[in-house]
């Protein structure tokens, strides 16, 4: 199996057991829990209250609609979805967008389970916080590359990915 930190957040100490126990249980091959949201010391709480299980391309279109979020941190993969074909954009930001659709996409498997158990920092100087232009684009991009690699087969998603897409354009037009 493997797991994500990021280096500025932090975990309860059981959060590797429950999702190992989870993927046990449904025989998945990706776990995910949810997380607090830690602004000024400050928590917001979980998004959901029920196990969701998502089988093939359910997962995906989790991903894509959002119900599971862009990001590793919160998540137990086994680690054979991880194969050669897998690898992180070098000098890219926002590579959990870039990257975890096509592990999600191996898949046969996904278990979200209710229990927060990643503590996410947010902070003014953190890549998803600052307002550089150069952040926002490649956001956006990351997004669109995202779309224009499996749109056509997820055509269910096609227009929450490019509201998303815009959600994320509409900023650069103030700037």
């Amino acid at each position: 199996y493997i797991g994500f930190v990021d280096s500025d957040d932090w975990i309860a100490p059981d959060m590797y057991d429950c999702l190992y126990l989870a993927a046990q249980e449904h025989q998945a091959d990706i776990t995910v829990c949810e997380y607090y949201n830690c602004w000024n010391r400050k928590n917001s709480g979980p998004h959901s209250q029920t196990t969701r299980i998502y089988r093939g391309r359910e997962a995906t279109e989790a991903l894509l609609s959002l119900k599971v979020g862009n990001y590793l941190w919160n998540k137990l993969f086994k680690r054979e979805l991880w194969t050669a074909d897998i690898r992180f954009p070098v000098g890219k930001l926002f590579e959990d967008v870039r990257t975890i659709y096509k592990v999600i996409q191996k898949s046969e498997i996904v278990v979200a389970i209710p229990e927060p158990k990643y503590y996410y920092r947010r902070h003014n100087s953190s890549i998803t916080r600052t307002t550089h232009l150069k952040n926002h684009l490649e956001c956006v991009l990351s997004r669109m590359e995202r779309f224009d690699d499996i749109a056509e087969d997820y055509p269910s998603q096609r227009a929450f990915m490019l509201k998303n897409i815009f959600e994320y354009i509409h900023p650069l037009q103030s700037a």
